[in-house]
């Protein structure tokens, strides 16, 4: 995600699912907008969501947040219930998310670890604009809702200079 190369460019580039926080560093994220930039037409779109980390960061982590039931579902005859965990990691803005997927039964259940780093509002902004895009807006939903600093949700939509 960092580096790529696309054989033609297209009017809109998709990052959904908080998948830009996967960006570690700065400079993995400086990378990943310059081959986005790259892969977009001129005024083409870049759009992404991520939670809103400002509030998170101004009330400080929590070293551990203790893992939490988030959904149940149905697959292959199985109820499968799915749990989140979360901790600090080590490094500036730094969580490494951990998944444990439960079914039912006697089988045992599987875990998936995400390393995330999150970005500031300000720091996201500065990122893209030092990339070659402008953010004429923020928004906290998919419905188009105007972006406050209390917002669960970012969602971004970068325009190519």
């Amino acid at each position: 995600m960092e580096r790529f190369t696309l054989p033609r460019r297209f009017q809109r580039v998709l990052l959904p699912y908080n998948g830009f926080y996967c960006l570690l560093s700065p400079s993995a994220a400086r990378r990943c907008l310059r081959s986005v930039r790259a892969a977009l037409e001129p005024g083409g779109l870049f759009a992404f969501d991520v939670w809103n980390g400002d509030p998170i960061h101004e009330s400080g982590l929590q070293p551990d947040l203790p893992s939490e039931e988030r959904l149940r579902f149905r697959h292959d005859g199985r109820t499968w219930k799915v749990f989140e965990s979360c901790r600090a990691a080590r490094g500036a803005q730094r969580l490494d998310v951990t998944y444990t997927y439960a079914p039912d039964g006697h089988a045992a259940p599987r875990t998936q670890l995400i390393r995330q780093r999150y970005y500031l509002v300000e720091e996201l902004t500065q990122l893209l604009t030092s990339c070659g895009f402008q953010v004429p807006a923020l928004r906290s939903n998919f419905s188009g809702s105007t972006f406050s600093k209390h917002s669960n949700r970012l969602v971004v939509t970068a325009v190519r200079r």
